[in-house]
């Protein structure tokens, strides 16, 4: 392995850590496969439209099958775990359903586990999810057949983006204009910070709130749409080009489907109610400036004139805080300097909304500052015999790092831990770890000629941590 591939596996190795502190174990699926719609494609209480089941463009063909609401909660063998994506119909009856223990514990499950759930509860006027694991309120016109109000395209991405030419372009005027899906679309009123908004609407009864959300429940994704579904039914086109707005419609409903996750890519730019934080850049270098923004909204409704207090509670600049107020984008925006040693930060957000106290967490991961550091072939001890007890002239061995100098069968791995130990081999700001095969163990390492023994597992964990968690060259320390 030479000294730059190691160091490009090393910051694999840590880009793949990180990625796993926002993911289960749950393997991540690109789009809807098994559907199981509840209770049918028409719903529990059907007022008009029929979800298209067929004829998606692409070769999009997933499959789908109808499960009663009862078998949920009574089935001996919870039926759910035969599906990738679960859809609820027009369920207007729902809350009756979330208070059964089992119906409530099999659909979290499910969305935990890695499903995916679609609501759509459109017309439904008595509907009420105050016992949902994110509960929610909607305001609710009912089957008006109305086409006034509006709708705005909040976030740009898989679900919805107004964008000609974007594979998720959806012609949001169109589908206000043409169909009543607008006007009787049932809004969300309440303030859950867990749900983020991607479309929001003004409706019949001219109250204006977010009518397409999605939120991360464990390793699931739930989408909550309450677009009013009347004109959509099997037979429709998908054509992005269609000046027909059943069409556009029907396109929601196929970016639904579509719609990875586990990762689902989604930014999550803005919360239905709270602080949502975007990190600038993604992966800024120890000794740089970094910038955290916080966007405020309440209900979609961007919030000026917000303090936002920002502060690193973990990490190698913990500590650091500042705040900063929101200005007419709803935006708070907090800039620092990194330390030069790397490593990931959490930093925190808070302010308060509507007389509520909102907090929001991002990580920071920082590229280390990389020193070459030469040892001089004068400076060669018996320290280094444990790296390779044939080496005389370190010149000689510039490129040599871990898996080669393995071979000599004098060595297994050195590491640097940051610190100076009196009798070891200092270089810079770290003492050098490392472990002949006698007479220590493999679970041991050593400080060159100290005789201090440190567990080896723990070493590695430290120097994954703090250094570069690969492979040392014996000539390149990350510092």
């Amino acid at each position: 392995m030479g000294k730059h591939l190691g160091r490009l596996v090393g910051l694999l190795v840590c880009l793949a850590a990180v990625a796993v502190l926002g993911a289960s174990s749950a393997s991540g699926l690109p789009r809807s496969v098994n559907v199981l719609l509840v209770p049918n494609a028409t719903g529990q209480e059907p007022h008009g439209g029929t979800y298209p089941t067929t004829g998606f463009p692409g070769g999009f063909a997933p499959t789908f099958t109808s499960g009663s609401l009862s078998s949920i909660q009574n089935a001996a063998t919870d039926p759910l775990t035969a599906y990738d994506t679960v859809v609820l119909v027009q369920v207007c009856g729902i809350d009756t359903y979330l208070q059964n223990a089992t119906f409530k514990s099999r659909l979290n499950g499910f969305v935990s586990n890695g499903g995916k759930l679609i609501i759509w509860d459109s017309e439904c006027q008595d509907t009420s999810y105050s016992h949902f694991v994110y509960p929610f309120t909607t305001n609710n016109p009912g089957a008006l057949g109305s086409n006034s109000g509006s709708l705005n395209d909040v976030e740009k991405n898989a679900l919805s983006d107004t964008t000609t030419g974007s594979p998720s372009f959806v012609d949001l005027p169109l589908v206000k204009s043409d169909t009543d899906a607008v006007g009787d679309a049932n809004v969300m009123t309440s303030q859950d910070p867990h749900w983020f908004v991607d479309l929001s609407a003004t409706n019949a009864n001219n109250v204006t709130g977010p009518v397409q959300t999605y939120a991360r429940y464990g390793s699931g994704l739930i989408i909550y749409n309450g677009l009013d579904m009347d004109v959509l039914s099997n037979g429709i086109a998908f054509d992005p080009a269609s000046t027909d707005g059943t069409v556009q419609l029907g396109r929601i409903w196929l970016l639904d489907l579509l719609q990875p996750w586990n990762p689902d890519n989604l930014s999550g730019a803005v919360k239905v109610f709270g602080l949502s934080l975007s990190v600038t850049p993604a992966a800024p270098v120890g000794g740089t400036s970094a910038t955290v923004t916080a966007h405020a909204s309440i209900l979609s409704v961007k919030q000026t004139g917000v303090v936002v207090t920002f502060t690193v509670t973990s990490g190698p600049n913990k500590g650091v805080t500042g705040t900063a107020t929101t200005d007419a984008s709803g935006d708070a925006v907090f800039s620092f300097t990194g330390d030069t040693l790397g490593g990931m930060d959490e930093i925190t957000a808070a302010a308060t909304l509507n007389n509520t106290p909102v907090s929001e967490t991002a990580k920071i991961v920082w590229t280390p500052v990389v020193t070459e550091v030469r040892i001089p072939s004068n400076e060669l001890t018996s320290s280094y015999l444990c790296w390779n007890r044939e080496m005389v002239d370190p010149v000689a061995y510039i490129d040599k790092v871990a898996d080669e100098l393995w071979t000599t069968g004098n060595y297994i791995e050195p590491q640097a831990i940051l610190g100076n130990v009196v009798g070891g081999t200092n270089v810079g700001a770290y003492h050098l770890v490392c472990n002949a095969k006698a007479p220590l163990a493999e679970t041991e390492m050593s400080v060159g000629g100290s005789g201090e023994v440190y567990d080896a597992q723990a070493v590695r964990e430290y120097h994954a941590e703090h250094v570069d968690g690969n492979d040392l060259n014996l000539y390149h320390i990350w510092k």
